[in-house]
């Protein structure tokens, strides 16, 4: 098996590089290739996507996340799709933890964690073990007793082709809040949508740092329960 990385990006000069070189650090048989989806970027993002191998960049001029995936979905090759923002860097075991979840029959799907790079120790360990105390209960709750869903961080998540197939694709009509949520809840449809903490990005905390922990958390919490629960994000944009 192999997968497509696809990663949607605008005016990401800053981290592209890093994050790709981060891919082509996995085993080199299960990389098939890296699908830059430039969603409106006005810096060098395209220029320095374009100077590593097995990368192709696409333009798709129509803001949005899932916009871009699907404009990635529908150019890939590989068996499986890999998901990842502009700014997370793999761990060096990502593909082969990703495969090893998507092989098991009936898998459609599986999400992993966030580390954050940029902040100091103590905020590594709330960000991340605060996170996973409450996301393994939600997980539990969504996906085994109203299986209605997962959880689904959308820059480190990969799901099987057959399964995105399955459900034509990701709905563009997400712009940003919720796209990562509404996926997973579809995903959940045809298959198990995993969530785990052994599948590792490390992460930019840039949104914390201007927006506030807090303010970022609850508007991620309320978009996801909104999906879950009523089918459309809680955020207008």
């Amino acid at each position: 098996m192999s997968i497509s990385f696809i990663i949607p990006a605008r005016n990401e000069e800053a981290y592209i590089g890093e994050t790709i070189k981060h891919i082509l650090a996995q085993p080199e048989e299960l990389v098939k290739e890296i699908i830059v989806v430039d969603n409106g970027s006005a810096d060098r993002t395209v220029e320095i996507a374009a100077m590593y191998p097995k990368v192709k960049v696409l333009r798709e001029p129509v803001p949005g996340t899932n916009r871009a995936r699907q404009t990635g979905f529908a150019y890939s090759t590989g068996e499986i799709i890999g998901f990842i923002d502009a700014d997370n860097w793999l761990a060096p075991n990502w593909a082969e933890t990703t495969i090893s979840y998507l092989s098991k029959p009936g898998v459609a799907g599986v999400a992993g964690v966030y580390k954050y790079r940029d902040v100091g120790p103590v905020g590594r360990f709330f960000t991340l073990y605060g996170f996973l105390a409450v996301a393994y209960p939600v997980y539990f709750i969504v996906h085994y007793l109203l299986r209605r869903g997962s959880v689904v961080q959308g820059g480190n998540f990969a799901a099987n082709r057959w399964a995105l197939e399955k459900i034509g694709g990701l709905d563009v009509s997400y712009v940003f809040y919720g796209d990562d949520a509404h996926t997973g809840k579809q995903l959940r449809k045809v298959g198990k949508v995993l969530f785990t903490g052994k599948l590792v990005t490390e992460a930019s905390a840039r949104r914390f740092k201007k927006h506030g922990y807090f303010k970022v958390v609850s508007r991620y919490f309320l978009n996801f329960i909104w999906v879950i629960l009523f089918n459309r994000p809680f955020s207008k944009k």
